[in-house]
């Protein structure tokens, strides 16, 4: 049976014409690309993208921990910070999710959707942010309907719609999420501004600009906006530039986070329960999970409740894929196949970890 993809999200702004191209690829329908591809990545058409051969041959770009919950775990890369793209938005909802837990935050609380869309450039998230508002039936001109935060935390997650994200931040407040991480002796040197990140992308004249500096003048400078949302997108080795320096985390920080959360909430039963219900929305059994991607990138964090009650988690990054691989392997989901195989087939976890060079 083909694997049915139900994971990969994230910021895709790659475009199919080249450099001179200023529309994103939109989810579903990639546009043919030019680049070269390695001999190892190399697919015929219908044929799932060649995983085990790629990260062998890219052992560098490739950090993958893993463990299965019965005694067996290993790792390559873990303490290296590597971009992860959307997956880090696990962060958030730990935040969140304690919040809930001590009271201090209500989940039915409100925000507007004009709130929300201030912080949305569109046509750069490969078509989150509207399929988040279709999915919950709001009309995108109706700027005065009230969404509860949780309803955006969900978006955040399931669709991985960059803008809930940073409204997350901004309801909860950046102590909330530097207290989260502390839980596992996470001490983040940055938090992502999504908007500010992106505005940095397409306006290089403002790149050392503080990306919190440019997300609050797009919202409140109506010139500022204006422009920002007339800049193309840049070429695809810039656009590779500009993601492998977004948001770098340690592997290990977010295996451990996503680990804790599910498994005692980091303390708080209340928080393991919302965790579990935000991040369980896959088709699979026992399963959370948070994936993402940006230009050349693909990441996931997932853990897998076993039938015998232990906990079995992986979180798996790659970054630098060539842009014809990248666009291939984004659209057929086969490396999620291949991760949930490695965590219910002990041969397949050991072919990923000799193709990894893991330890």
């Amino acid at each position: 049976m083909r694997w049915q993809p139900f994971l990969l999200s994230g910021l895709l702004l790659v475009t199919g014409c080249g450099a001179d191209a200023s529309s994103a690829t939109p989810p579903g329908e990639p546009s043919p690309a030019a680049a070269v591809e390695s001999a190892s990545d190399s697919t015929e058409a219908g044929e799932p993208f060649d995983w085990l051969g790629h990260l062998e041959s890219d052992q560098d770009n490739v950090s993958v921990i893993f463990d299965d919950g019965r005694g067996t775990a290993w790792s390559t890369g873990a303490d290296e910070p590597v971009p992860f793209a959307s997956t880090r938005k696990i962060l958030h909802l730990a935040a969140y999710s304690l919040g809930v837990a001590d009271g201090s935050v209500g989940p039915e609380s409100t925000v507007t959707l004009r709130e929300w869309q201030s912080w949305y450039v569109p046509d750069t998230d490969g078509g989150a942010h509207p399929a988040a508002l279709e999915a919950l039936g709001i009309d995108p001109a109706d700027a005065d309907h009230e969404v509860p935060i949780d309803d955006v935390v969900n978006s955040m997650i399931v669709f991985s719609d960059n803008a809930a994200t940073d409204l997350v931040r901004d309801h909860l407040g950046d102590d909330r999420l530097h207290a989260a991480a502390a839980q596992i002796g996470w001490e983040p040197t940055e938090l992502p501004s999504m908007l500010g990140s992106l505005i940095s992308l397409l306006m290089p004249n403002e790149s050392e600009t503080d990306h919190d500096v440019l997300a609050e003048r797009f919202r409140e400078d109506a010139e500022f906006r204006d422009q920002v949302l007339t800049e193309p997108l840049p070429s695809w080795d810039r656009q590779i530039e500009w993601a492998n320096e977004a948001g770098l985390v340690a592997p290990r920080h977010l295996h451990e986070l996503h680990k804790q959360l599910v498994e005692d909430g980091l303390g708080e039963a209340i928080a393991r329960e919302i965790a579990i219900e935000h991040l369980s929305w896959t088709a699979v059994d026992g399963l959370t999970a948070k994936g993402g991607s940006m230009p050349g990138q693909i990441s996931e964090s997932w853990a897998l409740r076993n039938p015998d009650g232990t906990l079995a988690s992986i979180t798996f990054a790659v970054h630098d894929m060539p842009q014809q691989s990248w666009l291939t392997a984004v659209m057929d989901f086969s490396h999620q196949t291949l991760l949930h195989e490695a965590l219910t087939d002990p041969e397949t976890a050991t072919r990923l970890r000799n193709a990894v060079g893991a330890e």
